[in-house]
């Protein structure tokens, strides 16, 4: 048995047992978006897996989440989102949703040079980006780095492009689980939240994502996604145009203190392209 492990009994912890029985069980902090406040709301501790149709929205809504979540919350992110390489690419779509406003001389409406060092500076004060090179990275060497810098949230967006090489022997199923099992261990052991993007399968015959969009159990591999996360969120766009309305489907909520599942009406957001913000 790994020393490290320990065995603990109600009388070891008894003072915050006795605590917890007077003191109103907290939500995590606001999104940013009070109709999704109603449904989730973003603790420490905790770890989120975000799925949808490939460019419904996924990595947009996310880095916004965290944009609001360091804004409002000074919380710091570390990102590794190998989608949106290079890395000053993805510098510029955080820099257009802190301002509200196009990035680039170029633009129509766009930040003047003042708001765009505020926002640099911002975004410097705020975010990491992992950048692996030409090396491939592994759910173990994201553990390590989340382990060592002194961050409130991790973005792994997507799933597919960490190396999945999996020891002679290990199925699909048994090394997603285990995977998902380090994940949401190191959320707990580090106060981090993680959230992890991951793409759905192709839709079973007979089935269009379009008019049912996907959830956890629809993301390649196994179940273990959804009983593996604390949370589950789906970003949908029925509509893929500027303008139109992007669907957040809250699909899974493990503690009652963080929020609890939309059901059959999701919440519905607008998506501006120019400011990269989203608005009730």
């Amino acid at each position: 048995m790994n020393e490290n492990i320990s065995i603990i009994t109600a009388s070891d912890i008894s003072d915050s047992v006795a605590e917890a029985y007077f003191k109103e069980e907290q939500s995590g902090v606001s999104t940013g978006w009070h109709n999704i406040d109603r449904h989730y709301t973003v603790m420490t501790g905790q770890f989120t897996v975000v799925t949808g149709v490939p460019s419904h929205g996924k990595s947009e809504f996310i880095d916004a989440l965290c944009v609001n979540l360091a804004m409002k919350h000074s919380w710091r992110i570390l990102m590794f989102s190998p989608e949106n390489y290079p890395i000053t690419t993805h510098i510029k779509k955080l820099i257009k949703k802190y301002i509200g406003k196009p990035y680039g001389k170029m633009y129509n409406g766009t930040m003047d040079t003042t708001e765009a060092n505020n926002a640099i500076h911002f975004i410097n004060e705020t975010f990491l980006f992992i950048d692996p090179g030409e090396y491939l990275i592994t759910v173990d060497d994201l553990i390590e780095i989340a382990k060592r810098e002194d961050v409130d949230g991790f973005v792994i967006d997507p799933w597919n492009e960490l190396d999945h090489r999996r020891p002679n022997g290990m199925n699909e199923t048994e090394y997603i689980s285990l995977s998902l099992g380090k994940l949401r261990t190191a959320a707990r052991a580090n106060n981090i939240h993680i959230w992890l993007v991951a793409h759905p399968k192709k839709p079973d015959a007979g089935r269009s994502y379009k008019n049912s969009p996907p959830n956890l159990y629809d993301v390649a591999g196994s179940a273990h996604w959804y009983n593996k996360a604390d949370n589950g969120i789906t970003v949908h766009r029925p509509d893929v145009v500027d303008g139109s309305e992007t669907h957040i489907h809250i699909t899974k909520v493990r503690f009652r203190n963080i929020g609890k599942p939309t059901g059959e009406e999701p919440i519905q957001l607008e998506y501006s392209m120019a400011s990269g913000r989203y608005s009730e």
